[in-house]
């Protein structure tokens, strides 16, 4: 719920479970229509939302990454997913890839509740837009009933601009869903949470 406070942050502690819970990619991209837009992308990518993807799928959770099917674009741009992810998905059969022109979100709900996943937690791009607004977005899976997370240093926003440099509009979206729209998990916590989580 939203709320009034002196301080930033207000700290809520979640448990989550490979039982309960699942990542939600959205849409990877590495091949984006221009160079700034993948080195600014790139960056979070490769250090952070590559590793994140990997550790959570060797931990078993279910992790979902959506992204436009190359073969079926009308551009070579913005479709696929990363080079990592692909040789992820050779290795782990808990790693799918969702394609948005197939996507059918009432079979997806369906899918998740069948398999007791109450909870969903958030990376990708662009924070402002797709992660926010896509029908498996936040706000569409709130909406179905899920609690909703969201770990904006596995993320970017699509910036303005003069906010390139300082990521306000990220800055500012993640406020804006900490409000009331997801829980955000510090990357450390979350890190060092699945390091300690045994598998079976």
């Amino acid at each position: 719920m939203p709320y009034e406070s002196t301080n930033e942050d207000h700290l809520v502690k979640t448990t989550f479970a490979v039982s309960n819970s699942a990542f939600i990619v959205m849409d990877p991209w590495d091949n984006l229509p221009s160079k700034f837009l993948n080195e600014h992308f790139g960056k979070v990518m490769n250090q952070f939302l590559l590793p994140l993807i990997e550790k959570a799928a060797e931990k078993k959770f279910q992790v979902y990454v959506f992204t436009n099917n190359c073969k079926k674009c009308t551009s070579p741009y913005s479709c696929g997913v990363h080079e990592k992810i692909e040789e992820l998905l050779k290795k782990h059969s808990n790693l799918h890839i969702l394609y948005w022109d197939e996507f059918k979100k009432d079979e997806f709900v369906s899918s998740l509740k069948e398999k007791r996943i109450s909870q969903l937690i958030y990376t990708g791009f662009a924070s402002n837009l797709c992660v926010i607004g896509r029908p498996s977005g936040i706000i569409a899976m709130k909406n179905e009933g899920f609690k909703t997370f969201f770990v904006p240093q596995a993320s970017a926003a699509l910036e303005t601009k003069h906010t390139w440099k300082k990521g306000k509009i990220h800055k500012y979206t993640t406020t804006i869903l900490a409000q009331g729209l997801a829980g955000i998990i510090n990357l450390k916590d979350l890190d060092e949470a699945l390091e300690k989580l045994k598998t079976d």
